[in-house]
């Protein structure tokens, strides 16, 4: 995903506001404001601004008069009079600021433009090929050098630099007084990091998708400086490509942070919710706003758990992939006080959501960071948390019903451990809205730094208003002696799950990698594990943390099987970049079916039903469609070779026949696919069909007999 080519425009009062990936410029008629987003290591907000003071030959300059911006998608003119034209053009770089003269100024000397500069940072570098305004050890604002572009495409390098207040941009008079007009001179202003920025500007990353949209939407944090951030979202196309430029969800904030995002299919808009602050310390209110699927345009955010009833952290959300459902449910930490389920319901249009229920799911005061699954459909939802009963942590879960309603008589305790050896517990829980997986840290008994392992466990449910239950015992998902695993997330693809989470590269070290597992629903794994590459290919420098998974299946689609895998990636070397990193995932790839010989009197068509030849898949189906009237079908089993010619028919050299019945003219022979065929991927399966009383005799020795095409079918993953 080229995160970092997104652009937010907004119109303004007098200007233009940019937002690109790592700063914020507001242009008025009175110039630029610049605004460096350099993160949590920058004590407070850093402003760059420039004032139009005069242009024009040394001999001969004016003061800039006033002007209103025109404003064009993402350009920005000043029409300053005399034919002479300043141009803001913003991109995800940066902004391109230019001077056209159409013709040759007045005068003579160097053609000079004077900014009046005013900002917070220090400059740091003054020589021709550009300036840096600089936050020691942070980070600032860098001015590129200026160039010059005749009409007929020749250039010059001309110079920047401060006098005073002003910063005076130049070409050199030979140049101007022999160039072809129009004539243009132009640097670009961006953001710089400094060596030593270690802090994530960017973080936290969840998504989700929307299927009457078929788009998707990524929320995450993004710092500014210590004491200003937001939560900001970006849509996405069907393939993952930026959809529009990104959206600012909270605005302006000291304190934000843990967004997560669902999606409410009937209402065709996204639920998002996060925790805020107005101050470093908290307390924290959690937030939550409406997201129209259609056009990104987001409602007004309304507020669950004010801080005026204790702090709460850690929101998690839930939407509705029905085509029937308008609410969505969010669990959120109460800070010391347990655990609450608030349902909320959106109108779509527009509409900010409305509270309208709220309950305690755990008032034991340890319990903490509570998840709830995602991909459910007029079914329950599974909650999970961590809290501390006894001298035991505890991985505890409990079921609830759409209307946000708690069933069951208790908690259903996955998993528990001594509480020494046990770390902060993390866990991740997703389903269909019957079968769940529930994916959880541990701590490492062969770590000695508080190393984890990771761990899952199958549940079921049955029916209202039944109670949450164990399918098999817990797994171990990765428990390498003093090897850190961390941040597990649960994705529930319509066929398998999907667990990533980052493990540590090397003992003792701040290197982690993103993996992936794919899980049956009993827990039993679909494969090797995988690993997910990233930006940056060093395994020494890569710090990969915070996966989150959405699938198509849980926006709506019924036949879904994809989904965007992402997560926070940062450099531990220099230059110290941190980026959100995306990739998009298919749960049942598989070879496409070939097709050998021809169709032999009159037996229908073969095909392939519901999804690829792929484990994984337990809804695979051999079909036979267009059975003709009292035809008998019968399937044939082979390995490809020794086919066998009868009359003008080709038939497999068939190792086991089933009779299949056809209704309303198909059969169909259902072939399941467990996770347990992994072992026998590339083995390669040859069917046909056989239809006896098709009304056709093509084989002599088999009067009535009709034959299909061959079918190959090659088992992947």
């Amino acid at each position: 995903m080229a995160l970092r080519e997104s652009l937010r425009i907004e119109a303004i009062e007098d200007g233009v506001r940019f937002s690109g990936w790592d700063y914020i410029a507001t242009v008025k008629s009175g110039g630029l404001t610049f605004v460096p987003m350099l993160g949590a290591a920058a004590p407070t907000t850093q402003h760059l601004a420039f004032e139009p003071v005069q242009y024009g030959r040394e001999s001969f300059a004016v003061d800039v008069p006033e002007a209103r911006p025109g404003h064009r998608d993402r350009e920005v003119c000043l029409r300053r009079g005399g034919g002479v034209t300043e141009r803001f053009a913003a991109s995800g770089a940066g902004i391109a600021l230019s001077w056209r003269f159409d013709e040759q100024p007045s005068g003579q000397g160097d053609l000079v433009v004077k900014y009046r500069v005013r900002t917070s940072l220090q400059l740091s570098r003054d020589h021709g090929d550009g300036l840096r305004w600089w936050l020691p050890g942070v980070g600032g604002v860098h001015v590129g050098g200026v160039t010059g572009i005749a009409a007929d495409g020749q250039r010059v390098g001309g110079s920047l630099a401060m006098a005073g207040e002003l910063l005076e941009l130049r070409l050199p008079a030979e140049f101007v007084a022999s160039a072809r007009y129009p004539l243009v001179l132009d640097p670009l202003i961006s953001t710089e990091y400094a060596a030593t920025l270690t802090s994530a500007n960017e973080s936290a990353p969840d998504l989700a998708y929307d299927y009457g949209s078929d788009t998707w939407i990524l929320v995450y944090r993004r710092v500014v400086s210590a004491v200003s951030m937001f939560i900001a979202a970006q849509r996405l196309h069907s393939d993952g490509t930026p959809n529009g430029g990104w959206i600012s969800l909270s605005g302006n904030s000291v304190n934000v942070g843990a967004p997560k995002v669902a999606s409410v299919n009937a209402r065709g808009c996204y639920v998002a919710t996060w925790q805020e602050a107005n101050s470093v310390f908290g307390p924290f209110a959690i937030r939550c706003i409406a997201i129209d699927g259609a056009t990104g345009a987001p409602s007004a955010a309304v507020t669950l758990n004010p801080t005026t009833v204790g702090s709460a952290v850690h929101p998690d959300v839930a939407g509705d992939r029905s085509t029937t459902g308008t609410a969505a449910l969010i669990v959120y930490e109460r800070e010391n006080a347990g655990v609450r389920l608030s349902r909320v319901t959106v109108a779509g249009g527009g509409a900010a959501p409305v509270v309208a229920s709220t309950v305690s799911v755990s008032t034991n005061p340890t319990a903490i960071r509570p998840t709830i699954s995602k991909s459910n459909s007029e079914r329950a939802y599974a909650i999970a948390w961590n809290e501390v009963n006894g001298i035991a942590r505890q991985i505890r879960t409990r079921i609830c019903s759409r209307a946000g309603t708690l069933l069951g008589l208790s908690d259903l305790v996955v998993d528990s451990s001594v509480l020494i050896v046990t770390a902060p517990g993390r866990v991740d829980i997703d389903g269909s809205g019957t079968r769940f997986v529930v994916a959880w840290e541990r701590g490492d008994p062969g770590g000695n730094n508080g190393e984890r392992d990771l761990w899952c466990r199958p549940l079921n449910w049955a029916s209202f208003p039944g109670q949450l239950t164990a399918a098999g015992n817990a797994v171990a998902v990765d428990v390498l002696p003093g090897i850190d695993a961390r941040d597990p997330a649960v994705g529930y693809c319509r066929d398998k799950y999907l667990v990533l989470y980052a493990r540590q590269v090397f003992p003792g070290t701040s290197n982690y990698d993103v993996r992936g597992v794919e899980l049956a629903a009993d827990c039993s794994t679909c494969g090797e594990p995988f690993l997910l590459t990233g930006l940056n290919g060093s395994a020494l420098r890569n710090v990969e943390t915070t996966p989150a998974v959405a699938s198509t299946y849980g926006g709506g689609d019924d036949d879904g099987d994809e989904a965007i895998l992402v997560f926070h990636e940062a450099d531990d070397a220099p230059p110290f970049t941190g980026s959100i990193v995306g990739q998009r995932y298919e749960a049942l790839g598989g070879v496409p079916p070939a097709f050998a010989g021809s169709d032999c009197g009159t037996p229908g068509t073969i095909q392939a039903g519901n999804g690829p030849f792929a484990v994984g898949n337990t809804g695979f189906a051999v079909e036979l469609a267009g059975v003709p009237v009292g035809g008998v079908p019968i399937l044939m089993f082979a390995f490809p070779g020794g086919e066998q010619s009868c009359g003008t028919c080709s038939v497999v050299n068939s190792l086991s026949n089933v009779f299949v019945p056809a209704v309303g003219g198909t059969a169909s022979y259902p072939w399941n696919l467990p996770c347990s065929t992994a072992p026998f991927v590339g083995t390669v399966f040859q069917v046909q069909w056989v239809v006896f009383g098709s009304g056709a005799s093509p084989c002599p020795l088999g009067p009535g007999a009709s034959f299909t095409r061959r079918m190959t079918l090659t088992l992947d993953f």
